[in-house]
Order: C-alpha cells, then structure tokens, then sequence
C-alpha cells in the first residue's frame, strides 16, 4: 500500500476538496464558484475537529455579515457619508470584539462579509441580496466538501495530540514541584524554574484548542467533556499553585525547612509518586495504587524561634502545599471518572463562568485602527480612484483585520509574499489557463497548485507564505462557469490588493505605532498604572473592611498586561539594539511577573479580618506611600529615575522598623490575628522588595533605544 507522509496527505486533500467545490459550484451555475474553493483553502487544517470547528465559525460570519451588509444597504441607499459610517461602527465593534472575545474568526469574518455585501450596493439591493446568498451557499458548499474529504480520506484527529499533552503538562508540573521542594531543602539549588510557567501556560492553551476540536470530531471525548474541562481547570488551578509556591520561597531564605518540617521528604516523596503515577494513569485504564496523604506538622520549639514574617511565611508555603497535594489528589478522581463508563459518570461539579478578557487600551486602539483604515480607504475610492474602483475599500479593510489578528505583522514581508504570489497567478492566467478546454483539465491545474503550495508550506510557521500563494490565485483568477480572460482586470485587480496592503500597513502606525519595542515600553506602562490603582485599594481601609473592594479585576488585567510584555518582548529585533540584549528583557518580564504575584498576596492578605489594624495603621501607611513613590513614575513610563542603591538603604531601614513595630503589638489578641497582621504587613514588604528589585533591573536597560523613532 501507497505510504504517504502527513503533509503530503494533508496536501492531496486540500487540492481534492478545492477541485471538487469549484466544480460543484460551476455545474450548479452559481456566481463567483471561487468563493466554495477560498472556504476550502482558508478552513483547512491539520485536524477533522479544526476544520470543522473553523467552518463552522466562517459560516456563522457569513451569515451575519450578510445581515449587517443587507441591513447598511437597506438604511442608507443613497446617503454615501452615513453608509460608509454604519460599515465603520460595524468594523469597529467587530475590531473591538476579536481583542476580547476567544471567536476571533468569527467575527474576523462578519466584518468581511460585512463589507464585501455592502460593496456590491451600486448593483441595488436585489443584488446585494442576491451576494450575500450566493456568499452563504458557496461558503457552506466549501466548509462541507473540505469536511466530508477530510473525514473518509487520511482522517486525522485530535485525540492523541489531547492525551499527548496532558502527559507533557503532567510532567512539567511535576518537575517543577520537585525544582520547589530542592530548593527548600537544599537552599543551594539554583532558582531555574522562571520560564516553566510560561511554557506550563503554552501546554495548556494547545491542550484547549484540541480538547474543542476534540469534542466536535471524537463521541468519547464529546460525552465526558464536561469532566475533560474540569480536568483543564485542576491543571490550571495547579500551576497557579505551583507559581505561588514559587515566590514564597523567598521569604524563607535561611530557614532550615527540613528541621521545621521534618515529615517534608516523606511528602515530597509522596507527591512525587503521585505525580508520576498520573502519567502512567492517563495512558492506561487500569488506575495505579496512590501514594497516601502525609502530614505536615510544624516543630513548634524551631518554630517559635523564627522572626514573624518567616513564621508567617512558612505557614503560607504549608499551606500552598496542602493544595498542591490535593489537587494532585483531585486531579486523579477526575481521571478516573473520565475512564468510566457513561451510565457509571455523575455529573461534574459547575465551573465557574469564564471571565471575559478585559477591554484595555488596545482594544479601543483597534476599533479606533480599523475604522481609521475604512475612512481612509474610502476618501481614497471617493477622490483618488485607486485601481479596483469599491474593492479596494474592501481590500484595505480585509489587510488591516489581517493586520488585527496579527499584531507583529512584519508588513514589507507580507506585501513581498503576496507580490510573489500575484506573480505566480499571473503566469497560470496568461500561459497556462487560456488553453484549458474543460473544467476536468481545470481541476487538475487546481489540484496539482494546490498540492505544491499546501506542501511546500505545511509547516504552521509559513501559513502566511502559504496564504500569500493560494489566496492571490483563486481571488485575481476569478474563476466563473463561463470563464474570459482579460489581463487588465486581472492586472487592475492585482494593483488593488497590493495597493491596499502598502496602505492598510500605513494606517497600521494609528493612533500609534505597533513596534514591538515601542509596545513593550508602552503595555509596562499600562501594566504599571493598573498596579497603581490596585495598591490604592489597599493601606486606606480598616478592620473587616480591608479587603471588601475586590482587586481581582484589575490583578487579571495585570496578569494579561505581563503575557502582553512577554509576547512583544519575543518580536523586538534585538540585533538592532544589541545594548538591550534579550536576557534583559526577559528578567524585566519575569520581574513584572513577580510583582503581579506579589500584588495578588497582598489582595489576599487584605481580604483577611484585621483586629490588630490600628496598631499597624501608621506602618501601613508608610508601606503604602513608598510603594506610590515608586509606582507614580512607571505608571507615566519614567523607568529610569530611581537609584536602586538609594532604594536599597530605603529598604532596609524600613524593614528594621517593622520590626519594631512587631514586637511593640500588644498582648491577649487570637493567635490567627497576629498571623494576619504579620501577613498584611509581609505582603507590603514584599511587594516592595519586588518592586526594588525590578528598579535595579529597569536601571540597566536602555529606554531611550526603545523610545526612538525607527521606521
């Protein structure tokens, strides 16, 4: 039997699937057959679940798309101003939902539809019917022919990548919790877990795109996903623990662990089996025996001889154990359940509704983009007349979403890539297509271009060399049942899209410019303004009220303003500002990593009831005002104007009057209320021990390379 490898598979059946829609669509003598084939090209992906997930979200875009479209023509047949401000709110809320919503193709999509209906209104409103149904038709004959190939020919699916990496998230988390307890027990142990949490974090985003793609093609999966993301949840809950557990280590430096502890090896072992056995678990049915839970019991003489923070501190770390613990425990049950039969499942427990993503400065600068670039795009069809007369408007608005979902687009390449494609099409239009007789030797062309061009490109790295090839050929090719050929248009149509990238990537620098460099500086400053607003919550409020205004919000914002950092600081192009070396500007984003963790135990700490709040009200309020002094100028984006020495000799001092201020509290309060002041004014000292350390980062980086204009 004929071996064929995975892209050459995945190759042959996007071609079939192409060739057969546009034929479909040309013996049904339905306009514009290319539009079945681009849902062909533009849905295929490496998994059945993928495709059909992708599918599924084009044909709802196009279907309200067409609405929106229909709805703009309707309103405003005449009124051009008012026309074209209705398609801009519709690109600008669609603009604004893909920064915020998990749809992005969705509404990529609608604002597509959208436009490209509301184009065709010099044709009258039974035209722009008539192409918003065809669009409809034609999108769904690609998304079930592509779906029906892919399902009876080389199938490939999602399952095994699911199981795969839940075993590599497994055995990350385990390695890290055994990095932790090293650490603990041998202080010596170099601290070399900070890039695990980002790549826990990357596991378990692939781990969600195919358990959703998993759920459309596998039944199995389907009718126990509920317990599936359960499962996602405890993963997720554990690598929060595992980062917490992470920077309260600090807080015990010198501490002898193993004798303050002295069941922590036994525990270690324990978890450590129990980690390893979830592995061994998730591959086969049988359920291995289970370490059992080991108590931790403090030495209460080693541990009364310890200073109030470390106390305190070491019962947090216990604490974060506990859970690490049980949720190694949890996350076992939840296998185990998922292994059963259905009828012998109960229903699993109701997560908790999914917070949406937090609007920020960059989903209004989007929405603000998007919009700009339909304006401009249309002030040019209106004054200049640029080549592909109303598709042009279409054009720019397509690039500049393009340019949305990819906000590190490098916009010279992309136009190159896609010129070369033109170039490719072109010469299949005028030296190979005029001679085909019939739609058979069509489909061959088709079949054969495509399988050279998905090949050549599998690899997801050049989805956008594969996207400039195929794209250009089936749009400018303009196929059609009864086909002509004319190079003018062909060459109008060529200049259009092109065109429309150059100015699509000029309007890309409003209302500023999307440097990676420039973002990093700009997304720390945002980061650091919400810190200011959280640490405003807190150092004001007394008693049982010290918690009761939740912070969470803005801690998630911080926490999405740190992934932010992280992501512009992989695309800065560090060969040109070799004094700003990529080392550095990872330890900045671990260190922000840091405090935002810092300003979460804080929170924590603040929730918790304060009978002993005025007698640590003054030192409070001192904590708080130094934490201000520092944040102020990073939240204007003035990185450079502490001296972390002076800082150094601030932090010391205050920490030798907190001191005072412990041993001056008095007797007869519970033992839990000198615990939560300890814990209060501990996460105040951290904080600002976090922020010191950053300072002393941000002064060894270069921020005026990173401010300067470079185009």
């Amino acid at each position: 039997m004929l071996q064929l490898s995975l892209p050459l598979r995945e190759a042959v059946k996007t071609g079939l699937a192409l060739s057969i829609a546009c034929g479909l669509a040309m013996a049904m003598g339905w306009a514009n057959p290319y539009w079945a084939g681009l849902a062909v090209a533009v849905v295929s992906m490496p998994t059945v679940g993928e495709s059909i997930n992708k599918g599924v979200h084009r044909l709802l875009g196009t279907l309200l798309g067409g609405i929106l479209g229909i709805l703009c023509v309707s309103l405003f047949p005449q009124e051009r101003w008012a026309f074209i401000g209705f398609l801009s709110l519709v690109m600008g809320f669609c603009a604004y939902r893909i920064t915020i919503s998990r749809y992005v193709y969705f509404w990529f999509i609608t604002s597509y539809v959208a436009i490209l209906v509301g184009a065709n209104v010099a044709g009258g409103s039974q035209h722009v019917f008539y192409t918003a149904t065809v669009r409809m038709e034609e999108t769904a004959l690609g998304i079930i022919v592509y779906a029906i190939v892919s399902v009876f020919i080389w199938p490939q699916q999602c399952a095994f990548d699911v199981h795969r990496l839940v075993k590599s998230l497994f055995g990350v988390q385990a390695k890290v919790a055994d990095h932790h307890f090293s650490r603990m027990l041998h202080p010596d142990t170099p601290n070399g877990a900070e890039n695990w949490y980002s790549l826990e974090a990357q596991l378990l985003s692939q781990w969600k795109r195919r358990l959703y793609a998993a759920e459309t093609e596998q039944f199995e999966i389907h009718e126990a996903k509920g317990w599936w993301w359960q499962l996602v949840a405890l993963c997720q809950e554990m690598m929060e623990a595992l980062e917490l557990w992470r920077e309260e280590l600090p807080d015990l430096a010198g501490c002898d662990i193993a004798a303050l502890v002295p069941a922590l090896p036994d525990f270690r072992r324990a978890l450590r089996q129990r980690l390893a056995k979830l592995t061994v678990f998730e591959e086969n049915d049988n359920p291995p025996a289970v370490p059992p839970r080991v108590e931790l019991v403090i030495d209460k003489d080693l541990f009364a001889a310890l200073p109030h923070f470390q106390q305190t501190a070491l019962r947090d770390v216990v604490h974060t154990l506990l859970r690490v613990e049980r949720l190694s425990f949890d996350i076992g049950d939840c296998l185990r359940i998922i292994r059963l039969p259905p009828r012998e499942r109960i229903r699993p427990p109701r997560l908790p509704a999914a917070v949406a993503r937090r609007p920020d400065g960059d989903s209004v600068a989007a929405a603000i983009r998007i919009m700009a670039s339909l304006w401009l795009g249309a002030l040019a069809w209106i004054y200049v007349d640029p080549p592909g007369d109303m598709m042009f408007v279409v054009f720019v608005g397509v690039h500049a979403l393009i340019g949305l979902m990819t906000p590190q687009m490098n916009w010279p390449k992309f136009v190159l890539a896609n010129s070369i494609g033109v170039v490719l099409a072109s010469l299949l239009y005028v030296f190979v297509m005029p001679w085909l007789s019939g739609y058979f030797e069509l489909s061959v062309l088709l079949f054969i271009f495509t399988v050279l061009i998905y090949y050549a490109f599998w690899d997801p790295r050049a989805t956008m060399l594969k996207m400039a090839a195929i794209v250009p050929f089936i749009m400018l090719t303009n196929l059609q049942s009864q086909q002509q050929y004319d190079f003018a248009v062909f060459a109008n149509n060529a200049v259009a899209m092109l065109g429309s990238m150059i100015f699509a990537g000029a309007v890309s620098v409003v209302p500023f410019s999307l440097r990676p460099e420039k973002m990093f500086v700009r997304v720390t400053t945002r980061f650091f303004r919400q810190a200011e607003r959280v640490a405003s919550l807190f150092g004001h409020s007394s008693g049982r009220d010290a918690g009761k205004r939740s912070a969470s919000p803005l801690l998630g914002a911080m926490q999405t303003s740190v992934g932010k950092v992280g992501g512009w600081a992989a695309g800065i192009d560090y060969g040109l500002m070799p004094a700003n070396p990529p080392e550095k500007a990872a330890a900045l984003v671990s260190s922000l990593n840091t405090i935002a963790y810092r300003f979460k135990m804080l929170a924590d700490a603040g929730k918790r009831p304060q009978p002993l709040w005025r007698y640590c009200a003054d030192e409070v309020g001192q904590w708080t005002t130094a934490i201000a002094e520092l944040l102020g100028p990073w939240a204007r984006g003035l990185f450079d104007v502490n001296s972390p020495g002076m800082l150094r000799l601030r932090l010391a001092a205050m920490e030798a009057q907190l001191e005072g201020t412990l041993r001056a509290l008095p007797d007869g309060f519970a033992e839990d209320d000198y615990a939560n002041a300890y814990r209060l004014l501990g996460s105040y000292r951290g904080l600002y021990q976090a922020l010191v350390a950053h300072a002393g980062l941000a002064a060894d980086i270069d921020w005026g390379l990173w401010r300067e204009a470079r185009f």
